[in-house]
């Protein structure tokens, strides 16, 4: 909040001195040749930040972008996990061992069918 404020009273004051400073060339030069000042001096400030951001990014180039986080497997999501659980505490352990040696034989037939076949 503090920061806020320090940079609305900077603007502000940028804003007075630069009506003070146009006043003052008005008087001394002329509406024209003050308009042409100020607008140099804000070039010459602009073109000065505008290096300055330049000689910044070169001495310190981004980081490469980091690798993506791989997609977490099925086996390792809560739900199916949660889920496993619970139907092998439904169907008690002999038919729990029961199905998932009958699911490694058909996961592994298939696996494998493909390549006992002869074209």
């Amino acid at each position: 909040m503090y920061a806020a404020a320090a940079g609305a009273a900077a603007i502000t004051a940028l804003l007075f001195f630069t009506i003070a400073l146009f006043v003052w060339l008005r008087e001394s030069y002329g509406t024209v040749e003050a308009c042409l000042a100020l607008g140099l001096i804000y070039l010459v400030v602009a073109l000065a930040a505008l290096a300055a951001v330049f000689v910044l990014q070169r001495r310190h180039p981004e980081p490469p972008p980091a690798p993506k986080k791989a997609a977490p497997q099925w086996w390792q999501d809560p739900m199916i996990l949660t889920t496993g659980l619970e139907a092998a505490r439904i169907l008690g352990p002999r038919k729990a061992v029961t199905l998932a040696a009958v699911a490694a034989f058909v996961v592994g037939f298939f696996v494998t069918g493909s390549r006992l076949k002869k074209p």
